[in-house]
C-alpha cells in the first residue's frame, strides 16, 4: 500500500491532508457561479449550483447543474473543508489550516470575511440554521478534545463553546429546520480484552456516535442520541437532515476500504434514533461528505480518495454522474445551492 493511502487510512482525510506537504494555500481567484434562477410561476428551475473543496492545492470549485466547473475560488484558502450555504447565497467554508472561517458573499469575487475561529482549533465543518446563526465543529483544540462553537447571525465573535468529553472529536454537523444542531464523533477508548483486565496492544477502539444541541445557538450542551446499530471502527463522515427532518450520516469506511454507506435514522424521539436505513454508494472509494439537493431527492458526494465528485439518486442510490477534477485534488467537502434546507 502507498504511504500516503496508508496516512488516509489510519488518519482519515482530514488529518491526513494536514500532514501532506502539498496540502498549502492557493493564489488568490475568483469566481462567478450562475445564481438559481426563477420562471415565471416563481418556481426555481433545475439552475443548481454545487460547490467542492480541495486542498491540493487549497481551492473551492464551483460546479453548475450539468457538472460544468464554472470559476475556481483561491482567495485566503488554507486547507479548506466542509462547507455550508445560507439562504442567501452566503459560502461559509471551514479553513482547516488558518483557522478560521471564510465567508464569501455572492457572486463570490470580493474579499472573504474571516471569523477567526480557537487559537489552535482545527476546524472541520460548518453549518447555517434557517437564521444565519454559524456552527462550527472543531475536530481538536489546544487543550486537546475538540469542540462545537456557535456564532449569532452576522457575528465575528462565539456566543458559546460546547464541548463534552464524550464527544472527543467532533466531525461534521447540520442543523434541522428547527434550529438543533446535530453533530457526529469518534469516540475513542480503551478495551481491555485480557483476563486481567490490563488494556494491551490492539485495545483501543474507536465508535461513530451521534449528538445533539438542543436549540442550536441557545443549546448549552450536547445530548448523546442511542442508535440500534453500533458502528465500530468506522469514519464519521457529513451529517445531513433530510427535508422530512430524518438524520443521515456517512461512514466512509467500510469493510475492504471500498465505497462508503450513508445510514438515515428518524427524527430523534427521547433521544433514540431507532434503526438506520442503509445504503452503499457504490463505485465509490472514500466520500468523506455529502449534501442533499432540494427535496432530497438526490445527494453529492465528495470522494478523497477518488478525486471527484458524485451523483446519487436518494434513497435508491443509482450513480447519476461522476464529476471529476484535477488529479490529486484530495476533495474534501460539498455544498448544493438551493438545497434541502432553503428550497
Amino acid at each position: 500500500m502507498h504511504v500516503t493511502s496508508k496516512i488516509r487510512r489510519r488518519l482519515g482525510p482530514a488529518v491526513a491532508c494536514a500532514l501532506l506537504a502539498a496540502c498549502s494555500a492557493g493564489a488568490p481567484g475568483t469566481m462567478t457561479p450562475n445564481a438559481p434562477q426563477r420562471d415565471a410561476s416563481g418556481a426555481r428551475t433545475e439552475n443548481t449550483t454545487i460547490f467542492i473543496s480541495g486542498s491540493n492545492p487549497s481551492a473551492v470549485y464551483v460546479l453548475n447543474s450539468k457538472g460544468d466547473i464554472v470559476s475556481t475560488l483561491t482567495d485566503d484558502l488554507n486547507v479548506p473543508q466542509g462547507l455550508a450555504v445560507d439562504r442567501s447565497g452566503d459560502l461559509y467554508v471551514a479553513n482547516l489550516g488558518a483557522p478560521n472561517i471564510l465567508v464569501f458573499a455572492p457572486p463570490y469575487t470580493g474579499t472573504p470575511t474571516v471569523i477567526s475561529d480557537e487559537a489552535g482549533a482545527s476546524p472541520l465543518d460548518v453549518a447555517v440554521d434557517a437564521s444565519g446563526n454559524l456552527a462550527v465543529a472543531n475536530l481538536s483544540t489546544a487543550s486537546g478534545n475538540g469542540d462545537v462553537v456557535l456564532y449569532a447571525a452576522g457575528a465575528t465573535s462565539p456566543t458559546s463553546i460546547i464541548s463534552s468529553p464524550n464527544f472527543q472529536q467532533p466531525r461534521y454537523c447540520a442543523f434541522d429546520k428547527h434550529g438543533n444542531l446535530f453533530l457526529d464523533n469518534i469516540q475513542t477508548s480503551e478495551a481491555p480484552r485480557s483476563h486481567l483486565g490490563v488494556a494491551g496492544p490492539g485495545d483501543r477502539s474507536e465508535n461513530v456516535t451521534i449528538g445533539e444541541i438542543r436549540g442550536g445557538l441557545h443549546g448549552t450542551s450536547i445530548t448523546q442520541l442511542q442508535t440500534s446499530n453500533q458502528i465500530d471502527n468506522g469514519e464519521a463522515g457529513s451529517v445531513q437532515v433530510t427535508s422530512s427532518g430524518k438524520i443521515a450520516i456517512d461512514n466512509y469506511v467500510t469493510p475492504g476500504g471500498t465505497g462508503g454507506n450513508i445510514y438515515t435514522y428518524g427524527a430523534p424521539k427521547h433521544n433514540d434514533l431507532g434503526a438506520p436505513a442503509m445504503l452503499h454508494l457504490r463505485r465509490s472509494i472514500q466520500p468523506t461528505t455529502f449534501a442533499f439537493t432540494v427535496g432530497s431527492k438526490r445527494l453529492f458526494t465528495a470522494d478523497y480518495s477518488l478525486d471527484a465528485a458524485q451523483a446519487y439518486t436518494y434513497p435508491g442510490g443509482r450513480l447519476l454522474k461522476t464529476f471529476h477534477f484535477p488529479s490529486r485534488q484530495l476533495v474534501q467537502g460539498v455544498a448544493i445551492y438551493p438545497n434541502q434546507q432553503f428550497p
